[in-house]
């Protein structure tokens, strides 16, 4: 006979009573403007990314108080400007002197570290053509013109804070002049980044291309532009040729005649300082500056102050550079045996002013590097715009050192590394107030 089943005598238990949730409408929310005194005391990478994450943080972030607050002040987070260079395998490594324990901090655990581990694909297959503003521009290494899928990625813009990739191919007419290499090495090609932030122009990047040589028509440069909006709209496509009316000097028909890296000042001016080889068609060291306006297809020069015209025979006594001051000036710098002086040139047509003459004689003979040197040599850099300069010491190609030109004391700024790949400069103020809002 089966068991008898068992009545519940009491009623079944409930759950224990709980004070109710709140509603979400009741939640208070943190003001923006609290979560950004929070956020200016973290770091660069902790603020991009609350940026990307919140659209009321992100309005914070952008304005003009909070990116003073953060990259000026004596407690700044964030680096005013980084400046290095990118070697072959995408490392980074720091070269401004006097760099700050933040700069320090994101180039070696965020900058290095992400750049090397993205672009392990581009550096395979790519050369360093130019960098600026934040930007590196790439062109392929062997370019396989029976393949057009290869053509249409010759170049590459390449961010390497973000990943960000524009690929195209090289300008068609630019490049390919005839007389190139005849009587010698030729460097008279040049590539040039211009951004929003910095040049004003109407879109986020543009690519120059320019070639200045004259051949025996006597007029130079001969442009070409593809812009970031190009990349989209045209699939790649370059804009047409633009030949300026610009008669360069007599030797610049030279065939081993040659162009430093580009320098641009605001409004999209783009300055090359021109040098004329040691040929037969020439007994002196010519050298000029010469200028190209981006917004009016319009090319110029500027003549360098009088005392650097010199003779053929004093060619040795120093190197020249042109590059642009923390101000945005024109700034004109040469060496003399251990000196180092620099020019400034005032705005519409001012000329040239002495701005500084530093004797690095006595440092060097207290450094262990190069003792025995005679001198020391401009390293063209191009446009640089955190007041460090390079130096060469001898013959010596591979070491480099920094200083800045501004401060009183260089003894106590310099800093070694070893040269190699570009330089790469991010102005972190301008990066920021280019974020667009949403």
């Amino acid at each position: 006979m089966p068991p008898r089943k068992r009545h519940r005598t009491s009623a079944p238990r409930r759950a224990t009573a709980t004070s109710s949730s709140p509603d979400a409408s009741s939640t208070q929310a943190l003001p923006a403007n609290l979560l950004a005194k929070i956020v200016e005391r973290t770091d660069v990478a902790t603020i991009v990314r609350c940026a990307a994450a919140c659209k009321p943080l992100r309005r914070e972030i952008l304005t003009p108080e909070f990116i003073r607050r953060v990259c000026q002040e004596s407690d700044a987070v964030v680096p005013s400007t980084i400046l290095g260079c990118l070697d072959d395998e995408m490392t980074f490594s720091l070269a401004l002197p006097g760099t700050s324990a933040a700069a320090l901090s994101f180039a070696r655990y965020h900058l290095a570290p992400f750049a090397s581990r993205r672009a392990a694909d581009l550096i395979e297959k790519y050369t360093f053509a130019t960098s600026r503003c934040g930007l590196v521009a790439l062109a392929r290494r062997e370019v396989n013109r029976r393949r057009k899928s290869e053509r249409r990625s010759d170049l590459c813009v390449y961010d390497p804070m973000t990943d960000a990739r524009a690929f195209f191919p090289a300008p068609p007419d630019i490049g390919h002049n005839p007389y190139h290499g005849l009587m010698g090495s030729v460097t008279v090609f040049s590539y040039v980044i211009l951004t929003a932030a910095a040049d004003g122009i109407g879109c986020s990047f543009m690519l120059l291309a320019a070639d200045m040589a004259s051949g025996f028509e006597g007029r130079c440069p001969r442009v070409q532009t593809m812009s970031s909006s190009d990349v989209t709209a045209a699939g790649g496509k370059w804009s047409p040729i633009v030949t300026t009316d610009h008669n360069c000097p007599w030797w610049c028909a030279n065939m081993d005649s040659y162009c430093d890296a580009a320098v641009v000042l605001g409004g999209g001016v783009v300055h090359w300082l021109m040098h004329a080889g040691a040929s037969f068609f020439a007994q002196d060291v010519r050298e000029y500056i010469l200028t190209y306006d981006i917004n009016s297809s319009t090319a110029g020069s500027i003549d360098l102050p009088q005392e650097r015209q010199v003779a053929a025979n004093t060619r040795g006594s120093g190197s020249l550079l042109a590059g642009s001051s923390r101000d945005g000036k024109l700034r004109f710098l040469a060496t003399n045996g251990f000196v180092v002086s620099v020019w400034v040139l005032a705005p519409e047509g001012g000329g040239w002013a002495r701005h500084a003459q530093v004797d690095m004689e006595a440092i060097w003979s207290l450094s262990e590097f190069h003792p025995e040197a005679r001198g020391v040599y401009l390293e063209n850099f191009g446009d640089q715009r955190s007041g460090a300069v390079f130096l060469r010491v001898g013959d010596d190609p591979d070491t480099l050192c920094s200083f800045d030109v501004e401060a009183e004391e260089p003894r106590h700024v310099m800093s070694w590394f070893e040269k190699s790949g570009v330089p790469y400069e991010v102005d972190f103020a301008s990066r920021l107030a280019s974020m667009k809002a949403f």
